[in-house]
Protein backbone atom coordinates (compact mmCIF):
# COMPACT_ATOMS: atom_id res chain seq x y z
CA UNK A 1 0.00 0.00 0.00
CA UNK A 2 1.43 3.31 -0.99
CA UNK A 3 1.74 6.16 1.46
CA UNK A 4 -0.76 8.16 -0.58
CA UNK A 5 -3.39 5.40 -0.50
CA UNK A 6 -2.80 4.83 3.22
CA UNK A 7 -3.30 8.51 3.94
CA UNK A 8 -6.48 8.49 1.84
CA UNK A 9 -7.91 5.48 3.72
CA UNK A 10 -6.99 6.94 7.10
CA UNK A 11 -8.61 10.23 6.15
CA UNK A 12 -11.74 8.47 4.91
CA UNK A 13 -11.96 6.43 8.09
CA UNK A 14 -11.58 9.53 10.20
CA UNK A 15 -14.30 11.25 8.17
CA UNK A 16 -16.69 8.31 8.52
CA UNK A 17 -15.87 7.99 12.20
CA UNK A 18 -16.45 11.71 12.69
CA UNK A 19 -19.80 11.57 10.93
CA UNK A 20 -20.91 8.56 12.96
CA UNK A 21 -19.80 10.26 16.14
CA UNK A 22 -21.76 13.37 15.21
CA UNK A 23 -24.82 11.29 14.36
CA UNK A 24 -24.60 9.49 17.67
CA UNK A 25 -24.25 12.78 19.48
CA UNK A 26 -27.49 13.92 17.87
CA UNK A 27 -29.37 10.82 19.02
CA UNK A 28 -30.37 12.44 22.27
CA UNK A 29 -33.58 14.09 23.35
CA UNK A 30 -33.76 16.70 26.10
CA UNK A 31 -36.92 16.65 28.20
CA UNK A 32 -37.59 19.44 30.72
CA UNK A 33 -39.94 18.32 33.48
CA UNK A 34 -40.60 18.64 37.19
CA UNK A 35 -37.92 16.95 39.25
CA UNK A 36 -38.10 14.63 42.28
CA UNK A 37 -40.78 11.95 42.39
CA UNK A 38 -42.43 13.46 39.29
CA UNK A 39 -39.26 12.68 37.33
CA UNK A 40 -39.20 9.18 38.80
CA UNK A 41 -42.79 8.56 37.67
CA UNK A 42 -41.94 9.77 34.16
CA UNK A 43 -38.86 7.56 33.97
CA UNK A 44 -40.89 4.50 34.90
CA UNK A 45 -43.90 5.37 32.73
CA UNK A 46 -42.26 6.20 29.41
CA UNK A 47 -38.64 7.40 29.46
CA UNK A 48 -37.04 3.98 30.02
CA UNK A 49 -39.26 2.34 27.39
CA UNK A 50 -38.60 5.09 24.86
CA UNK A 51 -34.84 4.67 25.30
CA UNK A 52 -35.18 0.88 25.00
CA UNK A 53 -37.34 0.99 21.87
CA UNK A 54 -35.43 3.72 20.02
CA UNK A 55 -31.87 3.56 21.34
CA UNK A 56 -32.09 7.30 21.91
CA UNK A 57 -30.90 8.75 25.20
CA UNK A 58 -33.32 11.00 27.07
CA UNK A 59 -31.66 13.71 29.13
CA UNK A 60 -34.00 15.05 31.81
CA UNK A 61 -33.68 18.69 32.87
CA UNK A 62 -35.55 19.73 35.99
CA UNK A 63 -37.55 22.89 36.52
CA UNK A 64 -39.19 23.86 39.79
CA UNK A 65 -42.42 24.85 38.05
CA UNK A 66 -43.51 25.97 34.56
CA UNK A 67 -42.56 29.61 35.19
CA UNK A 68 -39.07 28.49 36.14
CA UNK A 69 -38.99 26.41 32.96
CA UNK A 70 -40.12 29.41 30.94
CA UNK A 71 -37.31 31.49 32.43
CA UNK A 72 -34.78 28.79 31.52
CA UNK A 73 -35.97 28.73 27.92
CA UNK A 74 -35.93 32.53 27.69
CA UNK A 75 -32.39 32.63 29.05
CA UNK A 76 -31.18 30.24 26.31
CA UNK A 77 -33.31 31.57 23.43
CA UNK A 78 -30.25 31.94 21.18
CA UNK A 79 -29.13 28.37 21.77
CA UNK A 80 -32.21 26.32 22.64
CA UNK A 81 -31.26 22.76 23.54
CA UNK A 82 -34.51 21.50 25.10
CA UNK A 83 -36.73 19.44 22.80
CA UNK A 84 -39.86 18.66 24.86
CA UNK A 85 -41.15 20.77 27.74
CA UNK A 86 -43.69 19.61 30.33
CA UNK A 87 -45.52 22.76 31.34
CA UNK A 88 -48.98 24.30 31.80
CA UNK A 89 -51.10 26.21 29.27
CA UNK A 90 -50.46 29.83 30.29
CA UNK A 91 -46.61 29.62 30.40
CA UNK A 92 -46.77 27.66 27.12
CA UNK A 93 -48.70 30.51 25.50
CA UNK A 94 -46.14 33.03 26.76
CA UNK A 95 -43.29 30.88 25.44
CA UNK A 96 -44.92 30.56 22.03
CA UNK A 97 -45.49 34.32 21.80
CA UNK A 98 -41.82 34.65 22.68
CA UNK A 99 -40.85 32.51 19.70
CA UNK A 100 -39.58 29.59 21.78
CA UNK A 101 -42.10 26.91 20.76
CA UNK A 102 -43.37 25.50 17.49
CA UNK A 103 -47.10 25.52 16.78
CA UNK A 104 -48.16 22.15 18.14
CA UNK A 105 -49.05 19.80 15.27
CA UNK A 106 -51.38 17.12 16.66
CA UNK A 107 -51.26 15.26 13.33
CA UNK A 108 -47.72 14.23 14.30
CA UNK A 109 -49.04 12.54 17.46
CA UNK A 110 -51.34 9.57 16.69
CA UNK A 111 -52.39 9.27 20.33
CA UNK A 112 -53.80 12.79 20.16
CA UNK A 113 -56.88 11.17 18.61
CA UNK A 114 -57.76 9.95 22.12
CA UNK A 115 -57.72 13.46 23.60
CA UNK A 116 -60.56 15.98 23.61
CA UNK A 117 -60.06 18.77 21.10
CA UNK A 118 -60.31 21.41 23.84
CA UNK A 119 -57.20 19.93 25.44
CA UNK A 120 -55.08 20.62 22.37
CA UNK A 121 -53.92 24.20 21.92
CA UNK A 122 -51.56 25.90 19.45
CA UNK A 123 -48.91 25.85 22.18
CA UNK A 124 -49.29 22.39 23.74
CA UNK A 125 -51.28 19.19 24.21
CA UNK A 126 -52.63 17.88 27.52
CA UNK A 127 -50.53 15.34 29.42
CA UNK A 128 -52.92 14.84 32.36
CA UNK A 129 -55.88 16.65 33.93
CA UNK A 130 -56.88 17.88 37.39
CA UNK A 131 -59.98 19.42 38.93
CA UNK A 132 -60.92 21.73 41.81
CA UNK A 133 -63.54 21.55 44.53
CA UNK A 134 -64.35 22.67 48.07
CA UNK A 135 -62.53 21.29 51.14
CA UNK A 136 -64.35 21.36 54.48
CA UNK A 137 -63.94 20.16 58.06
CA UNK A 138 -66.92 17.85 58.59
CA UNK A 139 -66.57 18.17 62.40
CA UNK A 140 -66.89 21.95 62.40
CA UNK A 141 -68.72 23.13 59.29
CA UNK A 142 -72.38 24.09 59.98
CA UNK A 143 -73.56 22.23 56.85
CA UNK A 144 -72.12 20.07 54.09
CA UNK A 145 -71.42 22.16 50.99
CA UNK A 146 -72.67 20.64 47.74
CA UNK A 147 -72.59 23.60 45.33
CA UNK A 148 -70.36 26.61 44.68
CA UNK A 149 -73.13 28.96 45.77
CA UNK A 150 -72.83 27.51 49.30
CA UNK A 151 -69.64 29.55 49.75
CA UNK A 152 -71.81 32.66 50.08
CA UNK A 153 -74.09 31.17 52.75
CA UNK A 154 -74.34 33.47 55.81
CA UNK A 155 -73.76 30.48 58.11
CA UNK A 156 -70.14 30.48 56.94
CA UNK A 157 -69.46 34.06 58.00
CA UNK A 158 -65.80 34.41 58.99
CA UNK A 159 -65.05 30.74 58.28
CA UNK A 160 -63.87 30.51 54.66
CA UNK A 161 -60.26 30.45 53.48
CA UNK A 162 -60.35 32.26 50.13
CA UNK A 163 -57.56 32.20 47.54
CA UNK A 164 -56.06 35.44 46.30
CA UNK A 165 -56.32 36.30 42.62
CA UNK A 166 -52.74 35.21 41.95
CA UNK A 167 -53.38 31.69 43.27
CA UNK A 168 -53.49 29.07 40.51
CA UNK A 169 -53.43 31.62 37.70
CA UNK A 170 -56.65 33.34 38.76
CA UNK A 171 -58.88 30.28 38.52
CA UNK A 172 -60.99 31.19 41.55
CA UNK A 173 -61.82 34.59 40.07
CA UNK A 174 -62.71 32.87 36.80
CA UNK A 175 -65.03 30.58 38.75
CA UNK A 176 -66.67 33.57 40.45
CA UNK A 177 -67.16 35.18 37.04
CA UNK A 178 -68.79 32.04 35.65
CA UNK A 179 -71.10 31.85 38.66
CA UNK A 180 -72.22 35.43 37.98
CA UNK A 181 -72.86 34.84 34.30
CA UNK A 182 -69.56 36.33 33.14
CA UNK A 183 -66.41 34.77 31.78
CA UNK A 184 -62.71 35.44 31.39
CA UNK A 185 -63.38 38.45 29.17
CA UNK A 186 -66.29 39.70 31.28
CA UNK A 187 -64.81 39.68 34.79
CA UNK A 188 -67.19 42.23 36.38
CA UNK A 189 -69.48 39.49 37.77
CA UNK A 190 -66.42 37.82 39.27
CA UNK A 191 -65.43 40.87 41.26
CA UNK A 192 -69.05 41.42 42.29
CA UNK A 193 -69.17 37.87 43.66
CA UNK A 194 -65.82 38.36 45.39
CA UNK A 195 -67.28 41.35 47.23
CA UNK A 196 -70.24 39.17 48.28
CA UNK A 197 -67.78 36.64 49.67
CA UNK A 198 -65.66 39.05 51.73
CA UNK A 199 -67.89 38.72 54.82
CA UNK A 200 -67.36 34.96 54.88
CA UNK A 201 -63.60 35.17 54.39
CA UNK A 202 -61.39 34.56 57.40
CA UNK A 203 -58.16 34.67 55.36
CA UNK A 204 -56.91 35.22 51.81
CA UNK A 205 -54.14 32.81 50.95
CA UNK A 206 -51.48 32.81 48.25
CA UNK A 207 -50.49 29.16 48.62
CA UNK A 208 -52.21 25.94 49.61
CA UNK A 209 -49.71 25.58 52.44
CA UNK A 210 -51.12 28.80 53.95
CA UNK A 211 -54.65 27.52 53.38
CA UNK A 212 -53.96 24.14 55.02
CA UNK A 213 -52.38 25.77 58.08
CA UNK A 214 -55.54 27.83 58.53
CA UNK A 215 -57.74 24.73 58.22
CA UNK A 216 -55.59 22.57 60.48
CA UNK A 217 -55.53 25.28 63.15
CA UNK A 218 -59.32 25.51 63.07
CA UNK A 219 -59.20 29.14 61.94
CA UNK A 220 -61.13 28.19 58.79
CA UNK A 221 -63.72 25.44 58.41
CA UNK A 222 -63.92 25.65 54.62
CA UNK A 223 -61.29 25.96 51.91
CA UNK A 224 -63.12 27.71 49.09
CA UNK A 225 -60.99 26.26 46.33
CA UNK A 226 -58.75 23.21 46.23
CA UNK A 227 -57.11 20.95 43.65
CA UNK A 228 -57.91 17.39 44.61
CA UNK A 229 -54.20 16.51 44.96
CA UNK A 230 -53.70 19.08 47.72
CA UNK A 231 -56.83 17.75 49.39
CA UNK A 232 -55.45 14.20 49.35
CA UNK A 233 -52.23 15.40 50.99
CA UNK A 234 -54.20 17.31 53.64
CA UNK A 235 -56.62 14.46 54.36
CA UNK A 236 -53.92 11.82 54.67
CA UNK A 237 -53.32 12.74 58.31
CA UNK A 238 -56.52 14.73 58.86
CA UNK A 239 -59.52 12.50 58.05
CA UNK A 240 -61.98 15.16 59.24
CA UNK A 241 -61.41 17.03 55.99
CA UNK A 242 -63.66 16.10 53.09
CA UNK A 243 -63.80 17.11 49.44
CA UNK A 244 -66.96 18.33 47.73
CA UNK A 245 -67.33 18.19 43.94
CA UNK A 246 -69.72 21.15 43.68
CA UNK A 247 -72.61 21.69 41.33
CA UNK A 248 -73.11 22.65 38.58
CA UNK A 249 -69.61 21.87 37.27
CA UNK A 250 -66.00 21.81 38.40
CA UNK A 251 -63.34 24.12 37.12
CA UNK A 252 -60.54 22.00 35.71
CA UNK A 253 -57.20 22.38 33.99
CA UNK A 254 -54.34 20.33 32.62
CA UNK A 255 -50.58 20.22 32.42
CA UNK A 256 -49.26 19.78 28.94
CA UNK A 257 -46.48 18.95 26.49
CA UNK A 258 -44.85 21.57 24.27
CA UNK A 259 -42.34 21.11 21.45
CA UNK A 260 -39.44 23.55 21.62
CA UNK A 261 -38.01 25.06 18.44
CA UNK A 262 -34.96 23.18 17.20
CA UNK A 263 -33.67 20.40 14.98
CA UNK A 264 -35.24 17.52 16.92
CA UNK A 265 -38.90 18.23 16.22
CA UNK A 266 -39.77 14.84 14.60
CA UNK A 267 -38.16 13.09 17.56
CA UNK A 268 -39.93 15.42 19.99
CA UNK A 269 -43.31 14.51 18.52
CA UNK A 270 -42.44 10.82 18.73
CA UNK A 271 -41.59 11.26 22.40
CA UNK A 272 -44.83 13.17 23.03
CA UNK A 273 -46.71 10.27 21.46
CA UNK A 274 -44.99 7.90 23.90
CA UNK A 275 -46.10 10.10 26.79
CA UNK A 276 -49.72 9.73 25.62
CA UNK A 277 -49.65 5.98 24.98
CA UNK A 278 -52.02 3.83 27.00
CA UNK A 279 -49.28 2.12 29.03
CA UNK A 280 -47.52 5.40 29.82
CA UNK A 281 -50.75 7.13 30.81
CA UNK A 282 -51.81 4.23 33.06
CA UNK A 283 -48.45 4.05 34.80
CA UNK A 284 -48.04 7.79 35.29
CA UNK A 285 -51.65 8.44 36.32
CA UNK A 286 -51.61 5.70 38.96
CA UNK A 287 -48.23 6.71 40.42
CA UNK A 288 -48.81 10.48 40.36
CA UNK A 289 -52.56 10.19 41.12
CA UNK A 290 -53.68 12.37 38.24
CA UNK A 291 -56.54 12.12 35.77
CA UNK A 292 -55.23 10.71 32.48
CA UNK A 293 -55.54 12.87 29.39
CA UNK A 294 -56.46 10.03 27.03
CA UNK A 295 -59.93 8.52 26.80
CA UNK A 296 -58.92 4.86 26.99
CA UNK A 297 -57.34 4.97 30.48
CA UNK A 298 -59.40 4.82 33.68
CA UNK A 299 -59.16 7.33 36.52
CA UNK A 300 -56.84 6.04 39.31
CA UNK A 301 -58.51 4.26 42.23
CA UNK A 302 -57.85 7.00 44.87
CA UNK A 303 -59.92 9.40 42.75
CA UNK A 304 -62.58 7.04 41.45
CA UNK A 305 -64.90 7.56 44.44
CA UNK A 306 -65.26 11.32 43.88
CA UNK A 307 -63.83 12.34 40.50
CA UNK A 308 -66.56 13.91 38.34
CA UNK A 309 -67.32 12.70 34.80
CA UNK A 310 -65.74 14.60 31.93
CA UNK A 311 -69.10 16.22 31.21
CA UNK A 312 -68.75 18.23 34.46
CA UNK A 313 -65.28 19.58 33.67
CA UNK A 314 -65.07 23.21 32.59
CA UNK A 315 -61.72 24.65 31.48
CA UNK A 316 -60.51 28.26 31.58
CA UNK A 317 -59.59 29.98 28.33
CA UNK A 318 -55.84 30.18 28.92
CA UNK A 319 -55.25 32.51 25.97
CA UNK A 320 -57.41 35.15 27.68
CA UNK A 321 -56.03 34.39 31.14
CA UNK A 322 -52.50 35.09 29.92
CA UNK A 323 -53.49 38.63 28.91
CA UNK A 324 -55.69 39.38 31.94
CA UNK A 325 -54.00 37.82 34.97
CA UNK A 326 -51.85 40.73 36.12
CA UNK A 327 -54.78 43.13 35.84
CA UNK A 328 -56.93 40.75 37.90
CA UNK A 329 -54.29 40.56 40.62
CA UNK A 330 -53.92 44.33 40.80
CA UNK A 331 -57.67 44.95 40.90
CA UNK A 332 -58.25 42.15 43.45
CA UNK A 333 -55.59 43.56 45.76
CA UNK A 334 -57.14 47.01 45.54
CA UNK A 335 -60.85 46.16 45.68
CA UNK A 336 -61.08 42.88 47.61
CA UNK A 337 -58.17 42.27 49.94
CA UNK A 338 -57.85 45.90 50.97
CA UNK A 339 -61.42 45.95 52.28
Amino acid sequence: MTATIAKFLLGAAALVFGISQDAAAQEKLVFMNWGGTWADYAKKAFIDQFEKDTGIKVEVRAHQNPLDGLAKLQATRNNLDVDVWATSPVPAIVAQKDGLLVAFDASQVPNAAKISKNLITPACIAWYKFFFGIVYNENKVPFKPTKWEDLFDSRLRGQVAVPSASNDEGKFLILLSWLGGGDEDNDGPGFANAKRLVHNAVTFYKSYTERDKSLAAGEATVGAFSPYREYLDLAENNPQFKFAVPEPWVIADFDCISVVKGKNQPLAYKFANYMLSKSAQESFANDAVVVPAVSDVATPAPLASFAPPDSKYRYPNSAIVETKLQGWVDRWNQEIQSR
